[in-house]
């Protein structure tokens, strides 16, 4: 038994696939729950600021002012704002081992690759996805290279949306933007590129038992 490869045995890990980041327009900055999470865990604070240099550059790097900053350089402010993140997981979310990056309708040049440079250094994983509204129904993608031989996995993501019809994240209204694309098709294209499919919150009015009674979704 000494050269037994699997010793621990099994392993619990928490893993969240379903996480939208500072590009979604329902994201909760820090500076909306900080003052609540500093008299919750005051330890953990300063822990956490202690690792991005201090409580203004916390708030700062998480806030859509200072990401959508033109005259800042993008790769800087990706970087700075994904360390801050994985700052943050690691003193409040220790137990979380991968996060999955799902934005609706992906259409940045660089956050998504910032997040997975990192993560390769880090102790939490990322697996690099987009969401999709297809016929209604939401959709999670999830791919293991960049695709379509593009430099960098936003340019593959965004490639993989505009052959399906969304050509921005969102209408002229202002209305995330759903692609009217046969979702057989977009299976198939996914698998051809080695993704995995998950379908989030199925039993919603947005998921794939929208057309069940209420009570057979639950079922």
């Amino acid at each position: 038994m000494e050269n037994f490869p699997y010793p621990k045995g099994s392993t619990w890990r928490k893993w969240d696939l379903q996480t939208q980041t500072i590009l979604d327009d329902n994201y909760i900055q820090l500076s909306d729950y900080s003052e609540e999470l500093k008299k919750a865990n005051p330890t953990g604070w300063q822990q956490y600021i202690a690792k991005v240099g201090g409580e203004t550059n916390a708030l700062l790097y998480d806030s859509k002012a200072y990401f959508n900053d033109a005259k800042i350089d993008k790769k800087d402010r990706c970087i700075n704002h994904v360390r801050n993140y994985f700052a943050f997981v690691d003193i409040f979310n220790p137990e979380l081992d991968c996060i999955g990056i799902t934005d609706h309708n992906y259409f940045d040049d660089c956050l998504l690759d910032s997040f997975i440079e990192y993560s390769k250094q880090s102790r939490c994983k990322i697996i690099p996805g987009v969401e999709i509204n297809c016929q209604g129904i939401h959709m999670l993608l999830f791919f293991p290279n960049k695709l379509y031989e593009k430099e960098t996995f936003s340019a593959g993501i965004q490639a993989f949306l505009i052959k399906f019809g969304i050509n921005n994240r969102t209408n002229s209204t202002g209305v995330l933007t759903t692609t009217s694309t046969d979702i057989k098709e977009i299976i198939d294209e996914v698998k051809k590129n080695g993704g995995i499919i998950i379908y989030p919150h199925c039993n919603s009015n947005n998921g794939l038992f929208q057309e069940r009674t209420s009570t057979d979704r639950t079922h």
